[in-house]
Protein backbone atom coordinates (compact mmCIF):
# COMPACT_ATOMS: atom_id res chain seq x y z
CA UNK A 1 0.00 0.00 0.00
CA UNK A 2 1.28 3.11 -0.56
CA UNK A 3 -0.39 5.20 1.94
CA UNK A 4 2.73 5.72 3.82
CA UNK A 5 4.95 6.95 0.85
CA UNK A 6 2.49 9.56 -0.09
CA UNK A 7 2.24 10.67 3.54
CA UNK A 8 6.22 10.93 3.27
CA UNK A 9 6.02 13.04 -0.35
CA UNK A 10 3.46 15.02 1.61
CA UNK A 11 5.80 16.18 3.80
CA UNK A 12 8.54 16.71 2.00
CA UNK A 13 6.66 18.42 -0.85
CA UNK A 14 5.78 20.94 2.36
CA UNK A 15 9.43 21.16 3.59
CA UNK A 16 10.72 24.04 1.54
CA UNK A 17 7.32 25.93 3.18
CA UNK A 18 8.84 25.21 6.60
CA UNK A 19 12.19 26.11 5.53
CA UNK A 20 10.68 29.82 4.10
CA UNK A 21 8.83 30.27 7.37
CA UNK A 22 11.99 29.66 9.31
CA UNK A 23 13.72 32.36 7.20
CA UNK A 24 10.75 34.64 7.42
CA UNK A 25 11.15 34.81 11.00
CA UNK A 26 14.91 35.04 10.72
CA UNK A 27 13.83 38.34 8.54
CA UNK A 28 11.40 39.48 10.82
CA UNK A 29 13.50 39.31 13.90
CA UNK A 30 16.03 41.14 11.88
CA UNK A 31 14.67 44.40 10.80
CA UNK A 32 14.20 47.16 13.24
CA UNK A 33 10.19 47.06 12.83
CA UNK A 34 7.68 47.87 16.13
CA UNK A 35 6.68 44.06 17.31
CA UNK A 36 3.36 46.40 18.08
CA UNK A 37 2.54 47.30 14.64
CA UNK A 38 -0.02 45.68 12.68
CA UNK A 39 2.00 44.35 9.75
CA UNK A 40 4.79 43.16 12.23
CA UNK A 41 1.85 41.41 14.27
CA UNK A 42 0.16 40.13 11.14
CA UNK A 43 3.24 38.95 9.51
CA UNK A 44 4.71 37.05 12.30
CA UNK A 45 1.63 35.41 13.31
CA UNK A 46 0.78 34.32 9.83
CA UNK A 47 4.47 33.20 9.66
CA UNK A 48 3.79 30.92 12.58
CA UNK A 49 0.59 29.59 11.78
CA UNK A 50 2.49 27.98 8.56
CA UNK A 51 5.73 27.07 10.38
CA UNK A 52 3.25 24.92 12.51
CA UNK A 53 1.06 23.65 9.70
CA UNK A 54 4.19 22.11 7.90
CA UNK A 55 6.20 21.15 11.01
CA UNK A 56 7.40 17.42 11.26
CA UNK A 57 6.62 16.60 15.06
CA UNK A 58 9.18 14.63 17.07
CA UNK A 59 8.98 12.56 20.44
CA UNK A 60 8.42 15.28 22.67
CA UNK A 61 9.92 14.96 26.18
CA UNK A 62 8.48 14.82 29.56
CA UNK A 63 10.38 17.71 30.62
CA UNK A 64 9.41 17.37 34.43
CA UNK A 65 12.45 18.94 36.11
CA UNK A 66 10.60 19.80 39.51
CA UNK A 67 7.69 19.56 41.34
CA UNK A 68 6.12 21.52 44.68
CA UNK A 69 5.82 19.10 47.64
CA UNK A 70 4.40 20.53 50.72
CA UNK A 71 5.79 23.88 49.92
CA UNK A 72 9.31 23.34 49.12
CA UNK A 73 10.63 22.80 45.23
CA UNK A 74 11.54 18.91 44.43
CA UNK A 75 13.90 18.32 41.75
CA UNK A 76 13.15 15.47 39.37
CA UNK A 77 15.45 12.99 36.80
CA UNK A 78 14.37 10.02 34.98
CA UNK A 79 15.93 7.03 34.99
CA UNK A 80 15.99 4.25 32.71
CA UNK A 81 15.18 0.92 34.67
CA UNK A 82 14.50 -1.66 32.18
CA UNK A 83 13.80 -1.73 28.47
CA UNK A 84 12.18 -3.64 25.97
CA UNK A 85 12.50 -3.60 21.77
CA UNK A 86 8.74 -1.50 22.10
CA UNK A 87 9.40 0.10 25.38
CA UNK A 88 11.24 1.48 28.16
CA UNK A 89 10.44 1.40 31.51
CA UNK A 90 10.90 5.12 33.20
CA UNK A 91 11.18 5.76 37.12
CA UNK A 92 11.08 9.73 38.21
CA UNK A 93 13.58 9.70 40.55
CA UNK A 94 12.60 12.91 43.33
CA UNK A 95 16.10 14.51 44.47
CA UNK A 96 16.97 17.83 46.70
CA UNK A 97 18.70 20.68 46.07
CA UNK A 98 22.12 19.45 46.50
CA UNK A 99 20.92 16.41 44.04
CA UNK A 100 20.72 13.72 46.78
CA UNK A 101 17.58 11.49 45.74
CA UNK A 102 15.06 11.62 48.35
CA UNK A 103 14.24 8.44 49.62
CA UNK A 104 10.49 8.22 50.71
CA UNK A 105 8.31 5.25 51.82
CA UNK A 106 4.99 6.41 49.98
CA UNK A 107 3.70 4.07 47.40
CA UNK A 108 5.46 3.03 44.16
CA UNK A 109 2.76 3.56 40.85
CA UNK A 110 2.98 2.17 38.02
CA UNK A 111 1.28 4.01 35.11
CA UNK A 112 0.55 2.87 31.69
CA UNK A 113 0.35 5.17 28.59
CA UNK A 114 -2.10 4.13 25.88
CA UNK A 115 -0.95 2.88 23.07
CA UNK A 116 -2.52 4.31 20.29
CA UNK A 117 -0.59 7.06 18.01
CA UNK A 118 0.16 9.35 20.55
CA UNK A 119 3.52 9.38 22.99
CA UNK A 120 3.44 8.76 26.62
CA UNK A 121 4.48 12.47 27.26
CA UNK A 122 0.53 12.94 27.11
CA UNK A 123 0.47 12.31 30.35
CA UNK A 124 2.82 14.65 31.63
CA UNK A 125 0.66 16.04 33.93
CA UNK A 126 -0.73 12.89 35.07
CA UNK A 127 2.95 11.81 35.87
CA UNK A 128 3.62 15.56 37.56
CA UNK A 129 0.35 15.63 40.22
CA UNK A 130 0.72 11.82 40.93
CA UNK A 131 4.58 12.22 41.87
CA UNK A 132 3.89 14.56 44.48
CA UNK A 133 3.04 11.86 46.65
CA UNK A 134 4.10 8.97 45.18
CA UNK A 135 6.90 6.98 43.65
CA UNK A 136 6.52 6.66 39.74
CA UNK A 137 7.40 4.53 37.02
CA UNK A 138 5.76 4.90 33.34
CA UNK A 139 6.26 2.64 30.34
CA UNK A 140 7.46 4.86 27.93
CA UNK A 141 6.13 3.58 24.42
CA UNK A 142 8.90 3.60 21.28
CA UNK A 143 8.01 4.51 17.97
CA UNK A 144 7.60 1.14 15.92
CA UNK A 145 8.58 2.82 12.78
CA UNK A 146 12.24 3.27 14.60
CA UNK A 147 12.54 -1.00 16.19
CA UNK A 148 13.74 -3.42 13.33
CA UNK A 149 12.23 -6.32 12.00
CA UNK A 150 14.53 -8.48 13.13
CA UNK A 151 13.16 -7.42 17.07
CA UNK A 152 9.84 -9.28 16.13
CA UNK A 153 6.46 -9.18 16.39
CA UNK A 154 4.19 -7.15 19.30
CA UNK A 155 0.44 -8.45 19.77
CA UNK A 156 -1.38 -8.22 22.56
CA UNK A 157 -0.27 -11.09 23.92
CA UNK A 158 3.18 -9.18 23.71
CA UNK A 159 2.04 -6.38 25.95
CA UNK A 160 0.46 -8.29 28.34
CA UNK A 161 4.13 -10.02 28.67
CA UNK A 162 5.77 -6.79 28.86
CA UNK A 163 3.00 -5.74 32.08
CA UNK A 164 4.01 -9.23 33.39
CA UNK A 165 7.65 -8.83 33.23
CA UNK A 166 7.49 -5.50 34.55
CA UNK A 167 5.02 -5.93 37.48
CA UNK A 168 7.65 -9.32 38.76
CA UNK A 169 10.77 -6.47 38.08
CA UNK A 170 9.11 -3.53 40.03
CA UNK A 171 8.10 -5.79 43.69
CA UNK A 172 4.98 -7.10 45.44
CA UNK A 173 3.99 -3.43 46.65
CA UNK A 174 3.00 -1.40 43.56
CA UNK A 175 0.07 0.52 42.24
CA UNK A 176 -0.81 0.07 38.65
CA UNK A 177 -2.84 2.91 36.72
CA UNK A 178 -4.28 1.72 33.22
CA UNK A 179 -5.15 5.30 31.08
CA UNK A 180 -7.67 4.53 28.17
CA UNK A 181 -6.68 1.93 25.82
CA UNK A 182 -4.17 -0.05 28.40
CA UNK A 183 -7.57 -0.85 30.60
CA UNK A 184 -7.55 -3.88 28.74
CA UNK A 185 -3.85 -5.17 28.81
CA UNK A 186 -3.84 -4.39 32.25
CA UNK A 187 -7.05 -5.96 33.01
CA UNK A 188 -5.43 -9.19 31.27
CA UNK A 189 -2.23 -9.08 32.98
CA UNK A 190 -3.69 -8.79 36.61
CA UNK A 191 -6.13 -11.14 36.18
CA UNK A 192 -3.15 -13.87 35.08
CA UNK A 193 -1.87 -12.98 38.32
CA UNK A 194 -4.92 -13.42 40.27
CA UNK A 195 -5.17 -17.04 38.64
CA UNK A 196 -1.91 -17.74 39.70
CA UNK A 197 -2.44 -16.54 43.42
CA UNK A 198 1.14 -14.96 42.34
CA UNK A 199 2.92 -12.90 45.09
CA UNK A 200 3.41 -9.78 42.97
CA UNK A 201 0.01 -8.82 42.26
CA UNK A 202 -0.59 -4.87 42.26
CA UNK A 203 -1.83 -3.82 45.47
CA UNK A 204 -4.67 -2.08 43.42
CA UNK A 205 -5.78 -1.57 39.69
CA UNK A 206 -6.85 1.54 38.27
CA UNK A 207 -8.86 1.45 34.82
CA UNK A 208 -9.44 5.04 33.26
CA UNK A 209 -11.88 5.20 30.85
CA UNK A 210 -11.13 1.99 29.36
CA UNK A 211 -12.67 -0.17 26.86
CA UNK A 212 -13.30 -3.28 28.84
CA UNK A 213 -16.90 -3.87 27.26
CA UNK A 214 -17.32 -2.14 24.22
CA UNK A 215 -21.35 -2.98 24.13
CA UNK A 216 -21.49 -0.40 26.76
CA UNK A 217 -21.93 3.31 25.63
CA UNK A 218 -20.69 2.74 22.00
CA UNK A 219 -19.37 5.62 20.28
CA UNK A 220 -18.42 6.63 16.64
CA UNK A 221 -14.87 4.26 17.33
CA UNK A 222 -16.74 1.36 17.91
CA UNK A 223 -19.53 1.88 15.48
CA UNK A 224 -16.67 2.06 13.13
CA UNK A 225 -14.99 -0.94 13.96
CA UNK A 226 -17.99 -2.69 14.13
CA UNK A 227 -18.91 -1.85 10.53
CA UNK A 228 -15.87 -2.77 8.75
CA UNK A 229 -13.92 -6.41 8.18
CA UNK A 230 -10.58 -6.97 9.59
CA UNK A 231 -9.71 -7.47 6.50
CA UNK A 232 -10.58 -3.87 5.26
CA UNK A 233 -8.49 -2.13 8.12
CA UNK A 234 -5.56 -4.77 6.78
CA UNK A 235 -5.95 -3.51 2.99
CA UNK A 236 -6.21 0.33 4.17
CA UNK A 237 -4.85 0.96 6.80
CA UNK A 238 -1.96 -1.13 7.70
CA UNK A 239 1.01 -0.23 6.17
CA UNK A 240 5.12 -0.85 5.60
CA UNK A 241 7.78 1.45 6.98
CA UNK A 242 9.46 2.48 4.10
CA UNK A 243 13.33 1.49 3.46
CA UNK A 244 14.59 4.65 5.10
CA UNK A 245 13.38 4.06 8.92
CA UNK A 246 15.18 1.53 11.07
CA UNK A 247 12.25 -0.24 11.45
CA UNK A 248 11.89 -1.09 7.62
CA UNK A 249 9.50 -3.67 6.12
CA UNK A 250 7.35 -3.93 9.99
CA UNK A 251 4.05 -3.35 9.24
CA UNK A 252 1.98 -0.95 11.13
CA UNK A 253 -0.61 1.12 11.77
CA UNK A 254 0.56 4.80 10.68
CA UNK A 255 0.15 7.75 13.79
CA UNK A 256 -1.10 10.00 10.81
CA UNK A 257 -3.80 7.71 10.27
CA UNK A 258 -4.90 7.74 13.74
CA UNK A 259 -4.28 11.69 14.36
CA UNK A 260 -6.18 12.27 11.29
CA UNK A 261 -9.25 9.65 12.92
CA UNK A 262 -8.81 11.93 16.38
CA UNK A 263 -8.93 15.20 14.65
CA UNK A 264 -11.74 13.97 11.73
CA UNK A 265 -13.82 13.80 15.84
CA UNK A 266 -13.71 17.29 16.12
CA UNK A 267 -12.53 18.72 13.25
CA UNK A 268 -14.42 21.98 13.19
CA UNK A 269 -12.61 22.57 16.40
CA UNK A 270 -9.30 21.76 15.30
CA UNK A 271 -9.72 24.15 12.40
CA UNK A 272 -10.96 27.01 14.30
CA UNK A 273 -8.29 26.29 16.69
CA UNK A 274 -5.95 27.23 13.88
CA UNK A 275 -7.31 30.07 13.45
CA UNK A 276 -7.63 31.28 16.76
CA UNK A 277 -4.41 31.24 17.52
CA UNK A 278 -3.80 33.83 14.48
CA UNK A 279 -6.17 35.90 16.04
CA UNK A 280 -4.92 35.72 19.22
CA UNK A 281 -1.53 35.78 18.04
CA UNK A 282 -2.09 39.56 16.07
CA UNK A 283 -3.43 40.80 19.15
CA UNK A 284 -1.11 40.20 21.10
CA UNK A 285 -2.87 37.15 23.34
CA UNK A 286 -0.01 35.74 23.85
CA UNK A 287 -1.48 33.40 27.24
CA UNK A 288 -3.75 32.12 24.82
CA UNK A 289 -1.54 31.55 22.03
CA UNK A 290 0.54 29.77 24.49
CA UNK A 291 -1.86 27.51 25.65
CA UNK A 292 -2.72 26.68 21.98
CA UNK A 293 1.02 25.69 21.44
CA UNK A 294 1.70 23.67 23.99
CA UNK A 295 -1.47 21.40 23.15
CA UNK A 296 -0.85 20.87 19.56
CA UNK A 297 2.67 20.58 20.05
CA UNK A 298 2.03 17.24 22.29
CA UNK A 299 -1.38 16.05 19.82
CA UNK A 300 0.62 16.29 16.74
CA UNK A 301 3.28 14.31 17.77
CA UNK A 302 2.27 10.49 17.28
CA UNK A 303 4.04 7.15 16.07
CA UNK A 304 3.26 4.57 14.31
CA UNK A 305 1.79 1.36 16.26
CA UNK A 306 2.54 -2.21 15.79
CA UNK A 307 0.06 -3.91 13.27
CA UNK A 308 0.04 -6.66 15.31
CA UNK A 309 -1.43 -5.28 17.96
CA UNK A 310 -3.39 -2.52 16.38
CA UNK A 311 -5.69 -5.46 14.63
CA UNK A 312 -6.18 -7.73 17.44
CA UNK A 313 -7.40 -4.64 19.43
CA UNK A 314 -9.69 -4.61 16.98
CA UNK A 315 -10.36 -8.51 16.87
CA UNK A 316 -10.64 -9.13 20.50
CA UNK A 317 -11.33 -5.63 22.72
CA UNK A 318 -13.83 -4.08 19.59
CA UNK A 319 -15.32 -7.15 17.71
Amino acid sequence: MLLYHLNEFKSASLWPAHLWSEANNLFLNAIPFDSRTPFRRIASASNEVLERTTRIYNHPSFGIKKIEKNGKVVFVEEETIREKPFCTLKKFVRKNSKGKTILEEEPLVLIVPPLSGHFATLLRDTVATTLIDHNVVVMDWHDARLVPLKKGEFSLDTYVEYLLEFIEFLGTEIHIIAVCQPAVPVLMAVSILAARNSAKQPRSMVLMGGPIDTRVNPGKVNQFALDHKIEWFERNIVAKIPLYYQGAGRKVCPGFIMLNGFMTLNLERHQDASFDLFLNLVKGDLGHAESHRKFYDEYRSVMDIPAEYFLDSLRYIFK
